[in-house]
Parts: structure tokens; C-alpha cells; sequence
């Protein structure tokens, strides 16, 4: 809407990309008229309008002409931080939600899950308990006594058939390993919902 009255008898070309999480926008405008400047005042709101759908907008002129780059995301991506000692699992996990909306935030050494909350605050957590450094359900129970996570949906999922003693501790979803892409995209959905509880 913006580049079309630029133009002025002149022409503007649209150039479109998709990415895995975002669309690209290059649009060349120019007008015979090399001495009319560009509206500035229009260009802010233009850039107000794109922030509102997070997306970001570059732009430059010259003599009779401006190129824009608009970048808008297809969704936001939700970091998921993922506690598992287990580095296969992580790869296979990440694997699983490449090109979803979620993105794996993974967590090798539960020494460092509460500087990982800090440093990506995660949209959700993922799980186990059979780690050898620490006690899994112990972890549970301080993720769920910590003002970063308490409130986050979690999901445990482990090798342990104890889906009970799960919920009891404070999870939303039990996932019982080997677990595959459709049930772990499943109860990454349903931990997203707006109305996500236990069980």
C-alpha cells in the first residue's frame, strides 16, 4: 500500500521467500520523478504496522527509487527446554519438532536448568527422571517452587511407568519413552493450550 503510490508511474517488483520460520519480502519501487522524496511520515507508520506483527522492515533510497526487505514470522517459536542427559535423545527430540513451532532448548546437565530458564525463558519444559547426576523427581519438585517455572507447563517423560506419582509431583503431561514424533508433538500441543492442566 505504501510502495504502490510511490511508484507514480513508475514500477514496483515483489520478490517473496519462505524459510522454516518466516516470510521475506523484496520490493524494489521506482518513479520517473527522481526529485519527489519519500513520504517519511508514511514510512513510520508503515514500520509501526509491521511491529505490530513482530516482524521487521529495512529499507533504502535514492534518486527515484526505494527498496524495502520486510521479514515477518509465519508463527512464534516457543523455546522448549529439554532436561535429559541423554545427548541421542535430545538430537532425536529436536529432530522431531524441526520445522513446527517449537524450537528444543536442550539441557544435558540438570546442574544448569535454572541458568537456561534465565537465559531463554521456555515456553515449556520436557522432562526425565532417570538421570544419573540427579534425582529427576527432586528436580520436579524445586522447577515447580521456582518463580521461572512454576507456572510453565511440564512434561515428564521418562522410561518409569509412574504417570501418578508424576502428576502428584506437579506435571501436565506423563510421555512414557521411546516416545514417537506424533505422540511428542501431541503433548507439546496439548501443554500449549491455553487451558493445559494436569492429566
Amino acid at each position: 500500500g505504501h510502495a504502490l503510490p510511490c511508484a507514480g508511474g513508475g514500477r514496483c517488483a515483489l520478490e517473496a521467500t519462505r524459510s522454516l520460520t518466516g516470510l521475506t519480502f523484496e520490493i524494489a519501487t521506482q518513479w520517473p520523478d527522481a526529485d519527489r522524496p519519500v513520504a517519511a511520515a508514511d514510512l513510520a507508520q508503515v514500520e509501526e504496522l509491521v511491529g505490530l506483527f513482530r516482524g521487521r522492515l529495512t529499507h533504502s533510497s535514492g534518486p527515484g527509487r526505494l527498496t524495502y526487505r520486510l521479514e515477518l514470522p509465519i508463527c512464534d517459536q516457543w523455546p522448549v527446554l529439554v532436561i535429559d542427559d541423554n545427548a541421542d535423545i535430545l538430537q532425536l527430540l529436536a529432530r522431531y519438532v524441526a520445522g513446527t513451532r517449537y524450537r528444543v532448548i536442550p539441557a544435558p546437565d540438570p546442574g544448569q536448568v535454572f541458568e537456561l530458564l534465565e537465559a531463554h525463558a521456555p515456553r515449556l519444559i520436557v522432562l526425565d527422571v532417570m538421570m544419573p547426576r540427579m534425582d529427576g523427581w527432586e528436580l520436579l519438585r524445586k522447577l515447580r517452587g521456582h518463580p521461572l517455572a512454576r507456572r510453565l507447563p511440564i512434561i515428564v517423560c521418562t522410561i518409569m511407568n509412574q504417570p501418578e506419582l508424576a502428576y502428584a509431583l506437579g506435571a501436565n503431561v506423563f510421555l512414557r519413552k521411546p516416545v514417537t514424533q506424533a505422540a511428542f508433538l501431541a503433548a507439546l500441543e496439548q501443554s500449549a493450550a491455553p487451558e493445559s492442566g494436569s492429566r
